[in-house]
């Protein structure tokens, strides 16, 4: 706990990233695994429909793995500010926040930009087959570079712009989360734990309001426990720790398009993202208290997958409605397969997303942090 870097939470942002990306692939080729029997069936027996509702479905449920990666993302903000002496650099860091997301943000849109303009997106062409309510509503029509440029540097941060990625739109809640952070951080820094009554209080107001910003009040609590509170471990907590995350993969399973009528009809909330977020919260703390699970998300090349977790989020949706439609377009026309041509599309994207995200991790997103150290010396 004396560390400043909690390397299993690497892990987890990099597994959310991948989860996320798996939820919109199957969204897009088997999308009755989100809107149930309202939409084209294409596994064998209707699999995907069973999917829709079922607590296994948390492995694709895509609004569950951003609830994860928004409390992750506060957790891990606020636990560095409480286990720091010196505020004097807070203030650039909450300058240089803005440029750590528009510059990479620019990059992808503008990439974005000469995909349109070279017609290297499939999602329209194999709609035919799949039928995917969603995989038919985005880059349709070409953009400009004021486009680009506008949705970069304002209407993706300040207005949830997806324009240029449908995945964009959370980018708002975690750019604004990142300042809530800092304000209840320096709030609560080494204060008694009578102050988390002020997590409370807004936990319930961003409750109320149905707002993402009650995961980053969650991060921040959490991260105050971790820091502040003093732990008595005993030889239960794995097996609570175990518990707690078997409660929050069972929350994170509740379906988001479907009415259930399984076992998820008797919560007396319809509300999905509030079930979302509560199971967060309970994976999460539930990590936190399992030595074994922590220790598989502190493995190198898990923890090498959470620092690529930016790239692979801002990334997928490009690969997605390109080279993943266009593989799967070219294997189905050869072979008539239609789940196996998925599969091997699934496969060959992941590699590929990958990739890609590494490179761009190196060379794209130091590129844009040599950008933004030039512009603090200007402005700071």
């Amino acid at each position: 706990m004396n560390s400043k870097r909690l390397y299993w939470i690497d892990g987890l942002k990099g597994i959310a990233c991948i989860m996320i990306f798996i939820h919109h692939f199957m969204l897009a080729f088997f999308p009755a695994s989100y809107y149930g029997e309202g939409a084209m069936i294409h596994g064998n027996n209707g699999w995907e429909v069973g999917l829709s509702q079922s607590p296994v479905g948390v492995l694709i449920n895509g609004n569950f793995w951003v609830c994860v990666f928004c409390l992750v993302s506060g957790l891990v903000q606020s636990y560095k500010i409480y286990n720091s002496n010196d505020f004097s650099k807070l203030p650039n860091d909450m300058v240089k926040r803005y440029f750590r997301f528009t510059g990479p943000i620019f990059v992808v849109s503008f990439i974005v930009f000469i995909m349109l303009q070279t017609n290297m997106f499939w999602n329209a062409e194999i709609n035919e087959i799949v039928k995917s309510p969603w995989l038919e509503n985005f880059y349709l029509e070409k953009k400009t570079l004021k486009d680009v440029i506008i949705s970069s540097f304002v209407t993706v941060l300040f207005g949830g712009d997806s324009t240029f990625s449908t995945a964009f739109w959370v980018l708002k809640d975690i750019f604004i989360g990142s300042y809530l952070t800092y304000i209840l951080s320096m709030i609560a820094w080494k204060r008694e734990r009578k102050i988390c009554i002020v997590h409370v209080f807004l936990g319930v107001v961003f409750y109320l309001v149905k707002s993402y910003m009650l995961l980053f009040v969650l991060g921040n609590y959490i991260a105050y426990n971790l820091v502040y509170v003093k732990k008595n471990e005993n030889k239960y907590d794995n097996i609570k720790g175990i518990i707690y995350i078997l409660i929050g993969a069972f929350l994170g399973g509740y379906p988001s398009e479907v009415s259930p009528d399984n076992i998820y009809r008797f919560f007396l909330v319809g509300n999905y993202t509030l079930w979302h977020e509560l199971g967060a919260l309970f994976l999460i703390y539930g990590i936190s208290k399992c030595i074994y699970v922590k220790k598989v998300l502190q493995n190198s090349k898990i923890v090498k997958l959470g620092e690529l977790s930016f790239a692979v989020y801002l990334i997928h949706i490009p690969v997605l409605f390109s080279f993943s439609c266009y593989i799967f377009m070219r294997l189905y026309e050869k072979s008539g397969k239609y789940q196996s041509s998925a599969l091997i599309s699934l496969i060959a994207s992941l590699l590929l997303l990958l990739g890609v995200s590494f490179i761009f991790h190196k060379y794209i997103e130091k590129w844009c942090a040599k950008i933004e150290k030039n512009i603090m010396k200007k402005i700071m």
